[in-house]
């Protein structure tokens, strides 16, 4: 298992005080998927213009929060940013010892797509083979960031092709995917991995994290959340211009059972 934290931002002016408070919340989400994935950590920050910054280290949550690399990018954080995204890792394939196994894991070029995935896809050598993906790391969850890319255009990532694709996986998966030649846009990706969304349309803000006890900590006794449920094998696509607004994509998987033949945390 592994774990997803991420912060969706709206277009809107924010002071300097926001912004830290932003920031904070940030790193109590990621810092609190620590025991789901003590091995390694990262984040990225994604802003309106398509910029971004990726750090990330073979270390635990605790430890990567206090490292120059992770203050440098919270720094960078202002009122163009659209995304915080985090991972905390449990490797399966691909040692996290080698940081281009770890997450967020992304794409090549001036626009990259940028992913973190929660599971296992067990079939991630045969698709990479009948796809055509190309692979530069160990980790079986490249194939999803593969697939991201070869839904992405100049538009951003198509989600009806993405979740085309997601179907013929197999193993376990929840992800968060967003392509920087379109940073207003977010895919929440949740198929049979847990993934819990919380909305706070005064703030405009959209958080996120495997656990809802993970969310509780990082929100504290602040009023304006309200839970946001996915269904099983959707995509929810959200537009951080109108960030309460989430449309969906079903993932045509047949046969859930078929999809997870094996089992995972």
């Amino acid at each position: 298992m592994c774990g997803l934290a991420g912060v969706l931002i709206s277009d809107m002016k924010r002071s300097d005080r926001e912004l830290l408070a932003v920031g904070d919340m940030f790193t109590r989400l990621l810092m609190g998927g620590e025991h789901r994935g003590p091995h390694a950590a990262g984040a990225a920050i994604i802003c309106s213009d398509g910029s971004h910054r990726v750090a990330k280290a073979p270390l635990p949550a605790h430890r990567f929060v206090e490292n120059g690399d992770y203050r440098k990018l919270l720094e960078s954080l202002d009122s163009k940013t659209t995304l915080l995204m985090g991972h905390t890792r449990w490797p399966t394939r691909g040692s996290h010892l080698e940081n281009r196994n770890n997450h967020p894991l992304i794409g090549r070029g001036k626009r990259p797509c940028i992913i973190t995935h929660n599971g296992h896809i067990a079939n991630h050598e045969s698709l990479s083979l009948t796809l055509g993906l190309r692979r530069d790391a160990d980790v079986d969850s490249e194939v999803v960031l593969r697939m991201a890319e070869r839904n992405a255009s100049k538009s951003g990532i198509d989600p009806a092709g993405l979740a085309e694709d997601l179907a013929l996986c197999r193993g376990r998966l929840s992800a968060v995917v967003v392509a920087t030649g379109d940073p207003r846009k977010v895919l929440l990706v949740k198929g049979n991995q847990p993934l819990e969304v919380r909305c706070n349309p005064v703030s405009g803000l959209v958080i996120y994290a495997s656990e809802p006890e993970i969310l509780d900590d990082a929100t504290g006794q602040e009023q304006g959340w309200e839970d946001v449920y996915i269904p099983p094998w959707r995509i929810a696509v959200v537009d951080t211009t109108k960030i309460s607004t989430f449309v969906t994509y079903p993932i045509p998987v047949s046969s859930p059972q078929d999809w997870s033949h094996q089992p995972w945390r």
